[in-house]
């Protein structure tokens, strides 16, 4: 039995929390990645704007990167680790664009990536909630276990070092600050905290709309999942984002927007403050220390390589961590100058933002029957984390994580520029009577109705 690349790909997914598990992580994607490009060499030519800024945006730090290592100007442990970044971005580039075309080839591509990411949101909640449980009532600071690949392998105290022992509850600390949370799926907290929100966004696109008390349940335990994770931005941009869901959700029923609305406002005004308050002074260090990471990345770029940047990102002997650290921004700014930092700003903020808007209003204009599977909603709702995370966190940093933003691009883009569902619940440009009834662009009744 012939096993296609997309199923290649979308298992990869799947299995996530295997690869957790063993601390695999760092190079699964990797190979995946290539198996997609060797199945499919034509997804590698660039078809659209973000692909030919991409592949620009790869290119420079690249060329930024060998000029430094050929300079000697940078430690062998900062190339190694510049050219870790610029393969997870390669890896994106690939995901990105074989997806797409696997959207617009295979009429089930669409439905078996999102059933497969959202697995790993649904069981990103079911391990978090009692992960939460042992956090905030019995008083757990710490809880790991080892991976497969720490077993096998010596002590290392690098970037592998992160993926010999898998963290469920794990001390962070900053100064003479500690606090315990929650470290699922991924290396730390920060980057645990968005795998397990752009995994549930997936899942929300997966649920068939009519179980909407699942949803209901499945958010309210995403919520003390993410809580426990303590990550600031993370957790604000899937308010804003399940806000968005809600409303867009329930837009033909008023009443109830109304009514959710004034009870949300009550709630928040009364806890988010106080909550929000204790999460910041508990972070108060991580704050400090990384708002002077950014000052000292702009002014050592601007002045050692403000055009194409240093190629990479060096450690200073007064800083924890090298600078250009939490932030695609800054970071692309340190490695790439300011041609890396405004090719970033338009891949990862401007191009997706113009891609939501457009599914937004192919959305409102088309109604349920232009959007049957309802996938746009959440991924319309998945945008502030996206945007969040960009601005405050490495979109290079984590290849598991990494991919699945890819993934997430691929979705949004397709909805947003690909076929897409008119009134008529047809895909646009094709004839359902001539496609038959099994079309995917059918909903299940207009399927009978075909019949």
């Amino acid at each position: 039995m012939k096993i296609s690349a997309l199923r290649v790909l979308t298992t990869t997914f799947m299995l996530t929390p295997l690869w957790w598990v063993l601390g695999t992580g760092f190079f699964i994607f990797h190979v995946a990645a290539l198996l997609a490009a060797i199945a499919a060499p034509q997804a590698l030519r660039p078809r659209d704007a973000f692909q030919y800024l991409l592949l620009t945006l790869i290119s420079l730090l690249g060329l930024s990167m060998m000029m430094s290592a050929a300079s000697g100007a940078a430690d062998l442990s900062r190339v190694v680790a510049a050219l870790n970044n610029i393969s997870i971005l390669t890896n994106g580039y690939i995901i990105y664009g074989f997806l797409n075309q696997s959207f617009r080839t295979n009429p089930k591509a669409l439905d078996d990536l999102l059933s497969a990411l959202g697995k790993v949101g649904l069981f990103s909640v079911l391990i978090g909630v009692p992960c939460v449980y042992l956090l905030f009532f019995r008083g757990v600071n710490s809880l790991s276990f080892p991976t497969l690949f720490g077993i096998i392998t010596p002590a290392q105290d690098n970037l592998l070092g992160l993926y010999q022992k898998s963290w469920l509850i794990d001390v962070d600390w900053f100064a003479e600050s500690s606090i315990p949370r929650l470290t699922i799926l991924s290396t730390n907290a920060t980057s645990s905290a968005a795998l397990i929100a752009f995994s549930s966004y997936f899942f929300l696109a997966s649920l068939n709309r009519s179980r909407r008390a699942l949803s209901y349940v499945f958010i309210f335990a995403l919520l003390c999942t993410m809580a426990a994770t303590l990550t600031r931005g993370a957790i604000l941009g899937l308010v804003a984002g399940l806000a968005i869901y809600f409303v867009l959700s329930l837009r033909k029923n008023r009443k109830l927007i109304v009514t959710g609305s004034v009870l949300t406002a009550i709630i928040g005004l009364t806890f988010a403050a106080p909550v929000l308050e204790v999460i910041n002074s508990a972070r108060q260090a991580s704050s400090d220390t990384r708002f002077a990471i950014y000052e000292m990345s702009l002014d050592v770029t601007l002045k050692e390589g403000p055009l194409i940047g240093l190629g990479v990102k060096p450690r200073l002997d007064q800083t924890a961590i090298p600078i250009g650290s939490h932030s695609t921004i800054l970071s692309l700014l340190v490695r790439g100058g300011l041609i890396g930092a405004a090719l970033s700003i338009a891949l990862f903020l401007v191009i997706p933002a113009l891609w939501s808007a457009k599914a937004l209003l192919r959305a409102l204009g088309a109604g349920h029957a232009g959007d049957p599977r309802g996938y746009s909603i959440a991924m319309i709702a998945a945008v502030p984390s996206f945007l969040v995370y960009c601005i405050f966190q490495d979109i290079d940093a984590y290849a598991p994580l990494s991919a699945f933003l890819f993934a997430y691009l691929a979705v949004l883009s397709f909805i947003a520029k690909g076929p897409y569902f008119s009134r008529a619940g047809t895909m646009q440009g094709e004839n359902p009577q001539s496609m038959g009834a099994h079309h995917p662009a059918f909903s299940p009744l207009q399927r009978d109705v075909a019949r």
